[in-house]
């Protein structure tokens, strides 16, 4: 019951944000505006439009109309020289609407003793849309949180879509490949990270580091490194991860460490995870820690190892420790390496896959048959060679 009233409030809050959003900007912001840099009357029929670094350092600032609150539209690349400071912070939120019109921004550099580090610091029911970050370098000094390449902190139903990120993030706590942490039902949809993160403390994952909303049809590729609570996809849940992949490696250094979530009390399905995971305790391949309430579902662990630092510590091919939640329609690749390098194959945890698993076939077959992703028009999932498993659309 818990997880069907989750389903359906996230639900009505993906619903009640889309709205919002269209009486804000809309997907027809700039359909009448002006292109050239640095006009527009910050609508959503006439954003204020950003193609150089100078008009994107303008976002926010309240200079000349340009507010948090206003709508944004970049319609260039740009590149970034010298230190960034987030747009909105704790006193000073970001209620607007930026798209990147699938442009890129190179070379944000941000390197500061302070919490909420990204492009943007904190989206309180704003949108950021199509930005593609590139040569991201974001290092947080001391004791300060939330760091993600394109939000720190999403609160109020914000959301973040069509976005992407690579290069490095080091910090402590609630760190993201896109965001650090995504709550009140906040959205993260439709983006991918190559971003490599190394981080000291807690709720570390390659694309939110943790997260009350829905994560969903996202994919990490960097290696992401935390203390507690690290995931190839998102470090601590209680929200919905749905149709997500992670194909870097993860470690953690001490507890909770999953190759798609680290520690779960919420619902984890149609994901799969190919890299290396290690940590020290409760160690998965798909959850380190899957609590009660919580739920991983027609999931596939195909890593390569899934390794222990303490022999017999917690540790399985799908989840590390299942302390009262389920598991569900999951399913393992034979063969994985655990602690020693001994290959255990009868370790009981998923369904074993016995049949070739490089083929759409065996992925969009139910269970037990195989997990049952949704490919075809409708669906999130598609086929390209030469990977050799389901790629997002």
């Amino acid at each position: 019951m818990k997880n069907s009233s989750h389903l359906k409030l996230s639900g009505l809050a993906i619903i009640i944000t889309m709205l919002i959003g269209l009486t804000a900007c809309g997907d027809g912001a700039g359909s009448k505006a002006s292109m050239l840099d640095g006009s527009g009357a910050g609508t959503p029929g006439n954003p204020f439009i950003v193609a150089s670094a100078e008009s994107l350092a303008k976002v926010g600032t309240g200079i000349d109309g340009w507010d948090l609150d206003a709508c944004y539209k970049q319609t260039a690349d740009i590149t970034l020289d010298g230190l960034w400071v987030p747009i909105g912070t704790e006193a000073n939120l970001f209620y607007g609407t930026y798209d990147g019109g699938g442009n890129t921004i190179a070379n944000l550099t941000i390197n500061r003793a302070a919490d909420y580090n990204g492009l943007f610091g904190w989206v309180e029911s704003g949108t950021v849309k199509g930005v593609h970050l590139t040569n991201v370098t974001i290092i947080t000094i001391g004791d300060y949180d939330y760091i993600g390449a394109v939000a720190g902190r999403l609160t109020g139903g914000a959301t973040i879509s069509n976005c992407s990120a690579s290069g490095t993030a080091t910090g402590r706590n609630a760190i993201g490949g896109i965001a650090g942490s995504s709550q009140d039902y906040s959205i993260v949809e439709h983006c991918s990270s190559g971003l490599m993160i190394d981080a000291a403390g807690y709720s570390i994952g390659g694309i939110v580091g943790t997260n009350t909303g829905p994560v969903q049809n996202c994919s990490s590729s960097g290696a992401v490194k935390g203390q507690y609570y690290t995931g190839g996809v998102v470090g601590a849940n209680s929200g919905i991860v749905q149709n997500c992949y992670a194909s870097g490696n993860v470690t953690g250094t001490d507890s909770y460490t999953g190759g798609g979530v680290g520690r779960n009390n919420g619902t984890v399905e149609y994901c799969y995870a190919t890299g290396a995971v290690s940590g020290v305790y409760s160690t998965g391949g798909i959850v380190g820690y899957n609590e009660a309430g919580g739920m991983v579902q027609n999931c596939a662990a195909i890593c390569a190892s899934v390794i222990v630092f303490e022999t017999g510590r917690d540790v399985g091919r799908v989840a590390g420790f299942n302390d009262g939640g389920t598991v569900t329609n999951c399913f393992a690749r034979p063969y994985m390496v655990y602690n020693s390098g001994v290959p255990s194959p009868n370790k009981v945890d998923g369904i074993e896959i016995t049949v070739d698993y490089g083929v759409q076939t065996w992925w969009q077959n139910g269970p037990p048959n195989g997990p049952g992703f949704s490919f075809g028009p409708s669906g999130p999932w598609k086929w390209a060679s030469p990977w050799p498993y389901p790629l997002l659309k």
